[in-house]
């Protein structure tokens, strides 16, 4: 499976080979009820989408800052010789890539506060219909 080859990021360590298979499942499974979710507009996706983006945001920086960004390549594992060339080659730093990935979370969780107003909580229940 294509899956097994890319590591998931979690706070500071990698989901690598058949253990990241199931945390890519959980990923689709919950960008499939985020986006019928915000699609109707339901708060509790919202919510939900606000959270995961925060804490995936959050795990990526903390395994860039603790492991670096080569190691993300080793953990896919890509030859020596590719990382070698990516390391001489590289255009930003970690700390350029922990920066952009804080900007583009801010960005995100700033769009949906702003459109937070559009979502709606469920009605009460009002009783059992005759």
């Amino acid at each position: 499976m294509i899956l097994s080859h890319y590591p998931v990021p979690v706070f500071g360590w990698f989901l690598t080979g058949w253990a990241a298979v199931p945390a890519y499942a959980d990923g689709i499974a919950f960008l499939a009820y985020a986006v019928r979710g915000i699609y109707r507009l339901q708060a509790g996706a919202f919510w939900a989408t606000v959270a995961v983006v925060t804490l995936f945001s959050a795990s990526n920086v903390v395994t860039i800052k603790t492991r670096g960004l080569m190691a993300f390549y080793e953990a896919m594992q890509y030859p020596q010789e590719k990382i070698d060339y990516l390391r001489s080659h590289m255009y930003f730093s970690d700390n350029a890539f922990v920066l952009m990935s804080l900007l583009w979370a801010a960005l995100f969780i700033g769009y949906f506060l702003r459109i937070r107003r559009f979502f709606r909580r469920p009605p009460q229940d009002a009783g059992t219909p005759l």
